[in-house]
């Protein structure tokens, strides 16, 4: 999926959102990963017309850091949704209670952390107006942005926009790569 995201500060976003994180529980599903099955989306977003908590809270951030900082660059922008995508948990795990002992993939486990990947591969490709662009992290830097998705989650009222802005720029720089 490629998104065509031009205006944060619109809503015109939201059925790109969801669509992408529909996409992604559905192939995390093909994957056929224990626990995977159980994985569903919590639709939160609303419409463009009828905007849900979620997309209100993310256009908010973005107005009130563009008050900051007289403009707000994609990757700020992008900062907003991650934070918030944390706060909502897009991804929630139904599962029922006779299996909540069996042992889970970590995707299932952290579900909204490896989402914000999918979704940074995405906002590069548009950043960069690659399509074919790609998000490659071995497996340990991968696992170390994963805890720090974590650990803002644990702690979304204190997650500095700024701080997760550099960790975006940073995952960009050193892992996106253009594809001619």
């Amino acid at each position: 999926m490629f998104l065509k995201i031009v205006d944060f500060e619109s809503y015109e976003w939201i059925p790109e959102i969801k669509g992408l994180c529909l996409d992604f529980i559905s192939d995390l599903k093909k994957q056929k990963y224990s626990g995977n099955n159980f994985l569903i989306f919590n639709d939160i977003f609303g419409t463009t017309k009828q905007p849900g908590e979620i997309a209100k809270d993310i256009n908010f951030c973005i107005k009130k850091d563009k008050k900051k900082t007289i403009i707000v660059d994609k990757h700020r922008g992008a900062a907003c949704f991650i934070k918030y995508f944390l706060k909502y948990k897009l991804i929630e795990r139904n599962i029922p209670e006779q299996l909540k002992r069996m042992r889970m993939n970590i995707r299932t486990i952290k579900p909204n952390e490896y989402f914000i990947l999918r979704f940074l591969e995405e906002i590069f490709k548009v950043l960069n107006n690659n399509p074919n662009g790609s998000l490659v992290l071995n497996e340990n830097e991968e696992q170390r942005y994963i805890n720090l998705f974590s650990q803002y989650a644990d702690n979304t009222n204190t997650c500095d926009i700024f701080h997760l802005t550099i960790t975006i720029r940073t995952i960009e720089k050193q892992n996106f790569y253009l594809v001619a």
